[in-house]
C-alpha cells in the first residue's frame, strides 16, 4: 500500500500546485473615464472566478508602475467564489455616485488617476506574487461617456456601470438601433488598402478598408469594428484597432512603416464588432505587396515657396504660402518654418508630406520686423543636387497702417536688433485672492523675455519676509517671446502660520512683480485653537528635495522646475553621491504619467543613458534636457530619475513632480506623425512595439507579449511537469 500512498500525496501536490498557480482573481470591470471630472470617480471591480474563497489581506493593485495597498472600507477581506470586490480612489465619492452599492468596498490611491489612454493594471498577492494582469485600451463609449470597459465571455466591451453584480452590456454594444434581422444582412467587407507599391521610411496608416454592405440608408448609425493585421516579410509586425463606421471607411486603420526593402504580405481578420449577426464571411483578407528602397534610386529633387507678389502684412494678418517640389514621384518631407534677419524663430518647425497651403497669423511684438519663410526638402532617394533642397520669401510685418518697409530695411541692416530688449513679469490676476494656508492658488502671469541670459522665473508667497509657500519654478529659453503662464502655487499646510497679508512674488529674467492676498487658517481642519499663540505646537516641514531609498549610493534631484512648457525643453539634474567604493553607474531620465512616457518619442525610455564614473564619496552632478511630446495635455506629470550601478540588475530611481502649462493660444499642431529627418539612408530598428509587458485591445486578443511575460505565462505548465517528475520520483522509490 505504500506506493499507493506515494502516489495519492503526489496527486495532491499537484491538484495544490495547479491551483496555487493558475489565478482566479480577475479584474472584471473598469471605470477608467468617467463623464466630466475623472478626479475620485475612478473604480476597479474584481472578481473570483475560482471555486474556493481568497483571502485579500496585504493584496496591493499594481498602477502607473506603483504597488498600491488596499483598505477594506465594507464587509471582509475575504473574497467569495463568484463575489465581487470595488476598488475605489475614493470610496467616498464612490458611494455617492452608487448610494444603493452594498457589497465589499476597498480604498486605494491610483497614480494620476486611470490613464484615459490605457494602462497596465495588475493584482499582486501578499507575498508580491502577480495574480492577474492586464493593459486596457479605451474604447468609445467607456472614454467620458459614462460606460465602463468589462469582461463579457473573456472579451474586453463596453457596459453599462454594474460594481458589485454582474456586468451588462451597454445598448451601444448590442446595436438596438439596428434590429438582429437587419444585424444579419450586414455583410462586413474587409479589403486591403495598402498600395501595390510602397517606400522605405514612409508612414502608411490607411491599411484597410471597411465596408458594411447592407447597411445603405443607416450610415448614421456607427458601429465598432475591430480588427487584428499581421504583415510579414523582411521585417514582420503585428497589431490591432478599432474604427467607427457608418457604411465605409479607410482612414487610421492600422499602421506600417516599412524600413526595408523586399516582398510583404498584409493580412486582416475581424475579431469583434458591435453588429452581433453581422455575415463574416468576407471579413478576412490577405494582400502583397513590394516594399522599395527609393535611397538607392537617383533623383533631383527641388523646393520652392509659392506665395503672394505683396510683401508688407499688418499685424493679425493670415500670411498664407505653399511649399512645393518640382517632382512628386518619390516620398519626401518638407520642414518649413518662419524666421527673423539674425535667425531667430518665430513660426517653429513643422514637417508636412504635403503640399497644401500653410497659414500663419502674423503676430510680431515690435513695430515692424523683417522675416523669411523657409522650407527645406527632405526627398527619400538619391538627390544629385541638394543645393535646392532649400527654398525662401520675405515678407514684412508692420504694426503700422504706413509703409514701413524702408525703415524695416534700413534697421535690420544696420543690425539695430530688436527694440524691445529689456524684460518684463506682470500679473494678471491671482486666484483666489482670499486663500486658506495648505490651499493652491494660481497666479496668471505675462512674461515678455527680451534679449538676456537668463531664462529661471519662480513664483512664492511671503508673509514678513518669510516664505509661506513651495516655489513654483519656469525656465523659459527662447529670445524676444511672450508667455502666458498659470504658475500654480501651494501655500504651506500649518496651523501655526499668523492670518493676515501675504505678498504673491513672480521674479526672474531681471524683473519682479508682487501682488497682495488674505491668508486665513483653515478652522476645519485646525480648530480654533490653531489661532490661540499659547496652544501652538512644533511642527516638522515637508522634505522638499526627494532622495532615493538606497542606504549606499544615492542621489538626489536638484532644481527641478515646477512648471513646464511643452515648448520649452526640461532641465533635470541629478545628484549622485558616493559611498565608500568606486562605481560605474548607468543613469537616465524620462517624463511619465500613468504608463506612458511624454519625453520619449519614439526611443525608449533609457535612451538618453549617461555613463558615470564615481570615485568613493565623490558628488557629481548628471543632466540630461527632456523634450516634452508635442501633443501633452496640461496637467500634472512625474519626472524619473534611474540609474544602475556596477552593471548590477537592481534599479534605484528618483521621483520627481512637474505641472505641464499649455498656454490659452496653442501653436499649430504637428500635422503628421512623421518619422525623423534624415538626408541619410534610413536604417530603422524593428518596429516599435507597446511598452508594456501584454497588451489587450478590446477584444481581448494579445497584441504583443515580452519574452518576460511569455515565461510568467510558462509557469503553471513547468510546475505542472515538476510536480509529475516528483511523483514518478516517489513512487519507483515506494515500490
Amino acid at each position: 500500500m505504500g506506493w499507493k500512498r506515494g502516489v495519492w500525496i503526489c496527486f495532491v501536490l499537484l491538484i495544490l500546485g495547479i491551483t496555487a498557480v493558475f489565478a482566479q482573481v480577475v479584474i472584471n470591470e473598469i471605470m477608467y473615464d468617467a463623464p466630466g471630472t475623472d478626479t475620485k470617480h475612478e473604480w476597479i471591480e474584481v472578481y473570483n472566478n475560482g471555486n474556493e474563497p481568497v483571502n485579500l489581506s496585504g493584496w496591493k493593485l499594481k498602477e502607473g508602475g506603483t504597488n498600491h495597498n488596499l483598505a477594506l472600507m465594507k464587509e471582509t477581506w475575504i473574497l467569495n467564489s463568484g463575489d465581487y470586490v470595488i476598488i475605489a480612489d475614493d470610496t467616498t465619492t464612490f458611494l455617492v455616485d452608487f448610494p444603493q452599492f452594498n457589497s465589499m468596498l476597498f480604498d486605494s490611491t491610483f497614480t494620476s488617476g486611470l490613464s484615459n489612454s490605457g494602462e497596465e493594471l495588475a493584482m499582486v498577492d501578499g507575498i508580491g506574487t502577480v495574480a492577474f494582469i492586464l493593459t486596457y485600451i479605451p474604447l468609445p463609449l467607456a472614454s467620458g461617456k459614462g460606460y465602463t470597459l468589462c469582461l463579457v465571455d473573456d472579451l474586453w466591451k463596453e457596459c453599462l456601470p454594474t460594481p458589485g453584480s454582474e456586468n451588462a452590456l451597454s445598448n451601444f454594444t448590442t446595436n438596438t438601433s439596428i434590429s438582429n434581422e437587419t444585424s444579419s444582412r450586414i455583410k462586413i467587407i474587409l479589403a486591403g488598402n495598402i498600395p501595390n507599391v510602397t517606400y522605405t521610411g514612409t508612414l502608411y496608416d490607411d491599411l484597410f478598408k471597411i465596408t458594411l454592405s447592407g447597411k445603405e440608408g443607416n450610415c448614421s448609425v456607427k458601429d465598432n469594428i475591430t480588427v487584428e493585421y499581421t504583415v510579414t516579410g523582411e521585417v514582420n509586425s503585428a497589431g490591432t484597432f478599432t474604427k467607427e463606421v457608418g457604411c465605409s471607411g479607410s482612414s487610421s486603420t492600422g499602421k506600417f512603416i516599412p524600413i526595408k526593402a523586399g516582398m510583404y504580405e498584409l493580412c486582416g481578420k475581424v475579431i469583434n464588432s458591435t453588429l452581433i449577426k453581422a455575415d463574416l464571411s468576407s471579413s478576412s483578407v490577405c494582400s502583397k505587396f513590394e516594399v522599395i528602397d527609393t535611397y538607392t534610386l537617383e533623383c533631383d529633387i527641388a523646393v520652392s515657396i509659392s506665395l503672394s507678389d505683396k510683401l508688407l502684412f499688418a499685424q493679425g494678418e493670415t500670411i498664407q504660402f505653399t511649399p512645393a517640389v518640382n517632382n512628386e514621384s518619390f516620398p519626401f518631407i518638407i520642414e518649413y518654418w518662419i524666421e527673423d534677419l539674425f535667425g531667430q524663430t518665430v513660426k517653429a518647425k513643422y514637417n508636412t508630406t504635403n503640399t497644401n497651403k500653410k497659414s500663419w497669423k502674423a503676430n510680431i511684438g515690435e513695430q515692424d520686423r523683417v522675416l523669411w519663410i523657409k522650407a527645406k526638402v527632405y526627398p527619400m532617394c538619391k538627390d544629385k543636387n541638394e543645393g535646392d533642397n532649400l527654398a525662401q520669401r520675405m515678407i514684412i510685418v508692420t504694426n503700422e497702417n504706413s509703409n514701413l518697409v524702408n525703415a524695416a530695411l534700413v534697421e535690420s541692416e544696420s543690425n539695430s536688433g530688436t527694440k524691445n530688449n529689456d524684460s518684463s513679469i506682470s500679473t494678471t490676476k491671482i486666484t483666489p485672492t482670499d486663500a486658506k494656508f495648505g490651499d493652491t492658488i494660481k497666479a496668471d502671469v505675462d512674461i515678455y523675455k527680451g534679449n538676456t541670459l537668463k531664462y529661471s522665473v519662480s513664483a512664492w508667497v511671503e508673509k514678513d519676509g518669510k516664505e509661506i509657500s513651495e516655489k513654483t519654478k519656469v525656465n523659459l529659453y527662447t529670445k524676444y517671446s511672450k508667455y502666458k503662464l498659470s504658475l500654480p502655487i501651494k501655500l504651506d499646510d500649518n496651523c501655526n502660520l499668523k492670518e493676515g497679508k501675504a505678498k504673491v512674488i513672480v521674479e526672474g529674467l531681471g524683473d519682479t512683480d508682487e501682488e497682495t492676498i488674505s491668508v486665513s487658517i483653515d478652522e476645519k481642519k485646525c480648530g480654533s485653537e490653531a489661532k490661540n499663540p499659547a496652544s501652538k505646537k512644533g511642527f516638522t516641514t515637508k522634505e522638499t528635495t526627494k532622495k532615493s531609498s538606497s542606504a549606499l549610493l544615492s542621489g538626489e534631484l536638484v532644481d527641478l522646475s515646477s512648471v513646464v512648457l511643452p515648448s520649452e525643453p526640461l532641465e533635470v539634474k541629478v545628484k549622485l553621491i558616493g559611498d565608500e567604493k568606486p562605481h560605474e553607474v548607468k543613469v537616465w531620465s524620462y517624463i511619465y504619467r500613468g504608463s506612458k512616457c511624454y519625453s520619449c518619442g519614439e526611443k525608449e525610455r533609457e535612451d538618453n543613458a549617461k555613463e558615470v564614473k564615481l570615485e568613493p564619496e565623490e558628488e557629481k552632478e548628471v543632466s540630461f534636457w527632456l523634450n516634452l511630446d508635442e501633443k501633452i495635455e496640461e496637467g500634472e506629470y512625474k519626472v524619473k530619475v534611474k540609474w544602475i550601478k556596477d552593471e548590477q540588475k537592481t534599479e534605484h530611481e528618483l521621483t520627481g513632480e512637474v505641472y505641464v502649462n499649455v498656454p490659452e493660444e496653442k501653436s499649430e499642431k504637428q500635422e503628421a506623425n512623421l518619422p525623423a529627418l534624415s538626408t541619410a539612408k534610413t536604417n530603422k530598428s524593428n518596429l516599435e512595439v507597446p511598452s508594456s509587458n501584454r497588451t489587450l485591445i478590446g477584444a481581448g486578443f494579445v497584441a504583443y507579449e515580452s519574452s518576460t511575460e511569455k515565461a510568467r505565462n510558462l509557469i503553471p505548465y513547468i510546475l505542472a511537469i515538476v510536480l509529475g517528475l516528483v511523483c514518478i520520483v516517489l513512487v519507483i522509490k515506494k515500490k
